[in-house]
């Protein structure tokens, strides 16, 4: 009976297999799923599929993701554990290990977080009150360039104006006449905005050019203090009025002090020189005549009741005087006389140029007159 069974098993067994030797490709059985590969997937892939992988992903050095990321952990957390001499063997044989790109890539991380701006982290009053303390403005354009906001601490106004106030330089306010604003012109603040900026920068660009842009032949310093407010060159000497009543005399191929000429009795703020005589005028409302040789006055000219502003000579016999009594006078200096007044301007005389004949006049009334000089009166 048992035979008969193996021998229905055999048989059976035959004709299975001869069953699965003919049943077509499509009909053959499915094999088990695997937990990375689908049944959909394994009939409807298009094109041939990569191997299915049996096992999970590792990293570059051997370890899971999950594994790395606990080894990490543990790390770091061991290394917080650390006391600071700790710390710094188990880092001084981390670099060790390292080589030429990894440093690279160490140093390149550490050094921005090494670097710290003092300023930055500072009250702005009190960064503002630092950089008060250098006085070289070269100094201050260098730290300009630092960082943007370096550039903002130093584009502030507080730190120019000081700067204006060290190296003395001046605003010189004007009063300038207010124009209605027209339609296209800009606003007020933008037009009448100072800035003590600008103005170090021009004033300090100047006074550079006169130390540094030339050389200098000569100085002279006068014993008493005063401003020169009048000065002439000619061929042979260099006349300077001062403000202190005296004139001093130099020599223009070397620019020696010959003399000085004392005789006003308040600062002198007009002169004009041709051959060998010098007339002047000033505060003491006179008008003198100078020869230059023997350092004498030839002639004291009184007539104007205000300062003696502008002053010029048609030659060496003629000579014309504007003063703030809004008048011109034409003298002959040779012989000390008051030839022509000449009236008409409102205000102070200021300037004149004489052409031949005719002497123009320019004054603080936002006029100008010409005059004849021979005849004494205003043609135009």
């Amino acid at each position: 009976m048992l035979k008969g069974r193996d021998t229905e098993d055999s048989s059976l067994g035959t004709s299975n297999s001869q069953e699965k030797q003919t049943l077509p490709i499509m009909q053959r059985p499915i094999p088990p799923e695997i937990p990375w590969v689908t049944t959909t997937n394994f009939h409807s892939l298009p094109t041939p599929a990569p191997s299915p992988q049996l096992f999970p992903p590792v990293n570059a050095e051997g370890f899971p993701p999950s594994a790395q990321e606990e080894f990490s952990r543990t790390v770091r957390m061991g290394f917080q554990n650390m006391d600071n001499l700790q710390r710094q063997r188990l880092l001084a044989e981390l670099l060790n290990s390292c080589n030429t790109e990894q440093l690279v890539f160490v140093s390149n991380y550490i050094s921005p977080r090494l670097k710290r701006d003092f300023l930055k982290d500072l009250p702005i009053e009190l960064s503002l009150h630092i950089l008060s303390f250098i006085n070289d403005p070269k100094t201050l354009s260098r730290a300009s360039s630092v960082s943007k906001f370096w550039r903002s601490l130093l584009n502030d106004e507080f730190t120019w104006k000081n700067l204006c106030v060290r190296h003395h330089f001046r605003r010189r306010s004007s009063a300038a006449p207010k124009l209605p604003p027209s339609p296209t012109s800009e606003s007020p603040s933008r037009i009448n905005k100072f800035s003590y900026k600008d103005h170090f920068r021009r004033r300090y660009i100047v006074e550079s050019n006169w130390k540094h842009g030339g050389r200098t032949l000569v100085t002279h310093i006068s014993p008493d203090t005063g401003v020169v407010t009048s000065l002439q060159m000619c061929q042979s000497y260099i006349v300077v009025g001062m403000d202190n009543k005296k004139i001093h005399i130099f020599d223009v191929s070397d620019g020696k002090y010959i003399k000085t000429l004392s005789g006003h009795e308040g600062g002198v703020w007009a002169l004009q020189y041709m051959d060998e005589v010098l007339v002047s005028g000033g505060c003491d409302r006179e008008v003198r005549v100078w020869d230059i040789i023997t350092a004498k006055c030839k002639h004291v000219l009184h007539g104007h009741t205000s300062t003696v502003r502008s002053l010029k000579m048609k030659d060496k016999t003629i000579a014309v005087s504007g003063s703030r009594d809004a008048t011109l006078r034409v003298w002959n200096i040779e012989e000390g006389l008051l030839l022509h007044l000449l009236a008409g301007h409102q205000a102070s005389v200021r300037c004149m140029e004489i052409y031949g004949d005719i002497v123009v006049s320019g004054s603080y009334d936002c006029s100008a007159r010409v005059n004849i000089l021979s005849v004494g009166y205003c043609n135009r």
